[in-house]
């Protein structure tokens, strides 16, 4: 419900990928040519216009936008109104986005079980997915939140990290198609996935074919895009890009690393990372920790969250990548780094709750006013927000459809988010009897963690 409550007007990026889902329920091809004008993130090839987007976030969509387009028509409401537009927008993305965030917090809480009691798995559960990016984009047609269930459920499924396994080759097969989809709904998530990958080669080789073979069913589909768009596979939209012709050099965008950009998307006041989700700061606190119980844990975090910062910090030209919250080529490593977070959270539990409720408050209250601002500039939170809190303007909401005024509207929202925190937090430990976590920093390597059978909790 959290996931699916506000919905953000369209931006360029998110309406790249409403354009195709309007050309192909209305129009029945992937030319956008009707629709281009909306945005700048669009493909030219032979005289007509397509998404620059990888494909996976609108195959995932579809469903929810061919069920709003049906009950638009039967409201006899024209899909290409306003107010088509934004009910095909907010259903499209509760039907793909806020579900698939839902069912990747449940497994992320999962996978912390494995390492922590379940007090703190759930408040490092709740600081992922509601105190960082996965909330926000949840509310647009971006493919962010969708990357970040997608790796937590690979998480899960493959126990790892974990030396305690749950022997299930069908959740293998899961994980390869999560990794999949991941990568064909963003191409920025290939570092962090390949990482993933090749910690699990480390891990369990023997059981990575059947995740490689179901990965390449969702891989895909990002061939068969450029194929039927641009009559081959050995080119990617971002190759065509009609606008933005910065990403012809490089890496589509890419070059060499900069340390001035790393900084800005740790700690600039209207990007940084730990800026936005201070709990992340948790995680390096937490890395001696971990470093205690897993080395082969440790030094998977560290390298993948570390190589896919140096490769971002090379969009020079765009590092704040839009106006939107948080530095969103990030989000790949957060289920990654809130291991550490999730083992900090557990030494210091009430400074780490603390940090947790003033993330989620910051990018909740951010999420409710407006998810993706207009404005940047050297802005930060009390400059962009504290001025829409006193006018009184907000993202649409489900309050606003139950006739809620102003801010009111964001009541439901506010009361079910404390509410329901507080009351899963209390019954955290029924969910599953709490067994010893993980050993103390300096304990040695991962096999001190109890070895007991694992600890079981339903997806």
């Amino acid at each position: 419900m959290l996931f699916a409550y506000t919905h953000q007007a369209p931006n360029v990026t998110s309406f790249s990928r409403l354009d195709l889902l309007h050309a192909l329920v209305t129009e029945g091809r992937l030319t956008i040519d009707t629709y281009h004008q909306n945005t700048t993130d669009k493909a030219e090839y032979r005289g007509s216009f397509y998404s620059d987007k990888p494909p996976g976030t609108v195959v995932l969509a579809l469903p929810g936008f061919l069920l709003a387009a049906g009950l638009l028509s039967l409201a006899d409401e024209d899909l290409e109104s306003p107010l088509g537009w934004l009910v095909s927008s907010w259903l499209a993305c509760a039907l793909s986005l806020a579900v698939m965030a839902a069912l990747g917090a449940c497994a992320f809480f999962a996978w912390m079980c494995r390492w922590v009691p379940p007090r703190p798995a759930f408040s490092t559960t709740g600081a992922l997915f509601l105190g960082a990016a996965p909330l926000p984009y949840t509310t647009m047609l971006f493919p962010h939140a969708l990357v970040v269930a997608f790796i937590c459920i690979a998480l899960w499924a493959t126990d790892f990290g974990c030396p305690v396994e749950d022997d299930r080759h069908s959740r293998d097969r899961l994980a390869g198609c999560c990794l999949g989809f991941a990568a064909a709904s963003e191409f920025t998530s290939a570092p962090v996935l390949i990482g993933i990958v090749v910690a699990l080669y480390c891990q369990k080789r023997a059981r990575l074919l059947a995740l490689l073979a179901a990965a390449a069913v969702p891989l895909a589909l990002i061939p068969l895009y450029s194929i039927l768009c641009f009559g081959t596979l050995l080119t990617l939209g971002y190759s065509h890009q009609a606008v933005f012709t910065e990403m012809h050099r490089g890496l589509y965008g890419i070059e060499l690393p900069s340390a001035d950009v790393a900084l800005k998307l740790l700690f600039h006041p209207a990007k940084g990372l730990f800026v936005w989700s201070p709990w992340l700061l948790l995680s390096v606190i937490g890395l001696r920790r971990l470093s205690g119980t897993s080395r082969f844990a440790f030094w998977t975090v560290l390298a993948i969250s570390i190589v896919q910062l140096v490769l971002i910090s090379g969009n020079r030209w765009d590092w704040p990548a839009g106006y939107n919250l948080t530095p969103r080529y990030l989000a790949p490593t957060l289920p990654l780094l809130a291991l550490p977070a999730a083992l900090a959270l557990q030494r210091f539990p009430r400074t780490g709750a603390a940090v947790v409720a003033l993330s989620v408050a910051v990018i909740a209250s951010a999420t409710l006013l407006n998810g993706r601002p207009d404005f940047f500039a050297d802005a930060n939170y009390f400059t962009m927000y504290l001025p829409l809190m006193v006018a009184g303007r907000h993202a649409p909401n489900l309050g606003d459809v139950a006739g809620l005024p102003g801010l009111w509207s964001c009541l439901p929202f506010v009361l079910v988010l404390t509410g329901g925190s507080a009351l899963l937090y209390w019954l955290a430990p029924a969910v599953l009897h709490e067994q010893p976590g993980p050993a103390p920093a300096g304990g040695g390597s991962h096999h001190s963690i109890d070895r007991r059978q694992p600890r079981s909790v339903g997806v």
